[in-house]
């Protein structure tokens, strides 16, 4: 786990960050996109052990924009908030918000929308009514291993997104029901040993405008 941001990314048109695992415990957010045009935010499971003020996504743009979070584990421990958009047509859907200390689920700022809850988001918001809020059980969120357990409730969750059909390790997903998250259970051995910031494979391209 590390203290600093696991991927920021400073201006850019477009970015499509898709089966990463990313960790934080010592910054304002675990994934900053500040300003960036438009996110596409697919298959990733992100933990942030940090305090009350800081959040697993901050995703902002100078104007407007445009970004997608799907089929993805948001685990906010200690308070803060889970995904915070500010200035975005958000589309948001068959996601993981899990925040076991309380806390915001999404923060969509400049609509003055935002959930203390799961309900609470879908409800104000209209969004991730697929969505839902289970402890993922990672595998060993201290080494960066957010690998998911065959029991955890995000396996058989989420939904085809946007043409990718391997996961963090290249294993195939389910065309049909995939799991949320990085790692995609049903015929994987979940890797093991311990894993730092250079292990992270970030599958990030910047297209910058």
């Amino acid at each position: 786990t590390s203290s600093a941001r696991s991927l920021y990314v400073s201006g850019g048109t477009t970015v499509n960050a898709v089966n990463n695992m990313f960790t934080c415990n010592g910054n304002t957010a675990a994934v900053e996109f500040n300003p960036v045009t438009n996110v596409n935010f697919y298959f990733n499971a992100v933990y942030n052990d940090y305090n009350a003020g800081s959040m697993c996504v901050r995703d902002v743009t100078t104007t407007s924009g445009a970004s997608i979070y799907q089929d993805n584990i948001f685990y906010k421990a200690n308070g803060g908030t889970a995904l915070y958009v500010d200035k975005k047509t958000l589309t948001s859907n068959y996601n993981d918000f899990y925040l076991p200390n309380g806390g915001t689920y999404t923060n969509q700022i400049d609509l003055a929308q935002s959930g203390a809850s799961l309900y609470a988001w879908q409800t104000v918001s209209g969004k991730d009514a697929d969505s839902i809020g289970v402890n993922p059980v990672f595998t060993d969120v201290a080494t960066g291993n957010l690998h998911v357990s065959a029991d955890s409730g995000c396996n058989g969750r989420g939904t085809p997104a946007g043409g990718y059909t391997t996961d963090y390790d290249n294993g195939a997903r389910d065309g049909v029901n995939p799991d949320i998250g990085a790692d995609e259970v049903t015929g994987n051995a979940a890797m093991s040993g311990a894993y730092g910031f250079s292990d992270v494979s970030l599958a990030v391209s910047a297209l910058m405008g």
